[in-house]
């Protein structure tokens, strides 16, 4: 999802705002995704809880979202701010840069598609799905999301590099990180942005919509037959702890639509609308660019505070972090006051 020219001359106004937004709101992203990640990371690898399937899956969407930020989001902003592209400064960072960035997009909405089957399940047959949906099971699903996201991206490593041009005066022209091949350069231009937003977003987006349906219905339709006393035998807590956990994740799949189809829609249309270098219509895209991808990797950075706003359990594992450190940290000054020698003057 970042393969639109980042190429502005400032000579607009919509150009500057477009550097200004680069310059001041993506270390502002990178800072708080850094932190929240890592904050989910630490929460919900402790005790018994980093076990639980569920779990697994959110750890391992936050490891993406930072790998996200860094490999994405960094890129753009060193770039904007320093006025170097990291892709330009040997060709293997370009070919491994440039499918890292894309197959990091792709996990992270591809984990919240398993998660969300997953909870399909557990509220269809809650009785049996710690048999279905094992710690192994979890791991399997999640080993295949990387291995076929690599077998999709793969291609950069092969297809892109410097290609150096010889002009009609014998000027040499060089062309840093793009397709070394003509056949590959029409491939990336009008058909890959295709295959990318369909497995990023419209794919993902698609089963989303209709297992967060399906969940809502058999929610509903339980909610109704325990009305009507037809028996369930959910105490209330576990009915509590499924409602919130399915709460999260509906907020998490309304903030990723939200969030990704600004960016796929501006990556597709890019194909047919791509203005001349230095026309106030590159001018204003270059600013739509912006904003969408701002968006975009804002979806990265605020699970965080979804999780802290939707989840009890979440926000109580949270406490009890906190907690365990601040009486950790008592505990070895009053060891360190206990063990301290007094040395007569």
């Amino acid at each position: 999802m970042d393969n639109t020219s980042t190429y502005v001359t400032e000579e607009f106004i919509e150009e500057r705002i477009a550097v200004f937004i680069w310059k001041y709101s993506s270390p502002v992203l990178i800072i708080l995704g850094t932190i929240g990640n890592i904050l989910v990371i630490a929460v919900l690898s402790c005790g018994k809880i980093r076990k639980s399937t569920t779990n697994i899956y959110f750890t391992a969407m936050a490891v993406c979202d930072i790998l996200v930020l860094y490999t994405g989001l960094l890129r753009l902003w060193i770039q904007f701010t320093f006025n170097l592209d990291i892709r330009h400064v040997h060709p293997a960072i370009c070919k491994i840069h440039r499918p890292l960035v894309t197959f990091s997009l792709q996990t992270s909405a591809w984990i919240l598609v398993a998660m969300t089957i997953e909870r399909y399940l557990s509220v269809v047959s809650p009785h049996t799905i710690k048999t279905r949906c094992t710690r192994r099971m979890t791991l399997i699903i999640l080993s295949s999301i990387v291995v076929v996201l690599v077998g999709i991206n793969i291609h950069f490593v092969f297809g892109l590099g410097d290609l150096t041009l010889v002009g009609d005066n014998n000027e040499t022209f060089v062309f840093h990180c793009d397709s070394i091949q003509d056949d590959y350069y029409k491939f990336t231009n009008d058909i890959w942005p295709w295959i990318d937003v369909a497995v990023y977003c419209f794919v993902p987006f698609g089963i989303l919509s209709v297992f967060n349906m399906l969940i809502l219905s058999t929610v509903f339709k339980g909610k109704r037959d325990l009305n009507r006393g037809t028996g369930c035998t959910l105490n209330a807590n576990s009915t509590k702890r499924i409602s919130s956990l399915i709460t999260t994740l509906f907020l998490i799949n309304i903030v990723y639509f939200i969030c990704t189809t600004p960016i796929s829609v501006f990556m597709i249309g890019n194909i047919y609308w791509a203005a001349q270098p230095g026309t106030h219509l590159a001018a204003v895209q270059s600013l739509v660019f912006a904003i969408v991808n701002q968006f975009q990797y804002l979806n990265n950075v605020c699970n965080f505070i979804l999780y802290c706003f939707s989840g009890s359990n979440f926000r109580e594992w949270l406490k009890s972090l906190c907690s365990r450190r601040r009486t950790d940290r008592n505990r070895t000054l009053i060891g360190g006051m206990g063990s301290t020698k007094v040395t007569p003057v």
